[in-house]
């Protein structure tokens, strides 16, 4: 076994639950971003 493997073999699983945990994260933050505000100043009359 080479270092190259050893490192993809060890890490493969860490990298994946990482990638994973952003990509949960980002979901939060979208989801949590507030809606955008109606325009102001254009009401009518």
């Amino acid at each position: 076994m080479t270092d190259a493997d050893h490192r993809q073999q060890f890490f493969a699983p860490i990298t994946d639950e990482i990638e994973h945990m952003l990509a949960v994260h980002a979901v939060y933050l979208a989801v949590r971003e507030p809606a955008p505000a109606a325009p102001q100043g254009l009401g009518i009359g």
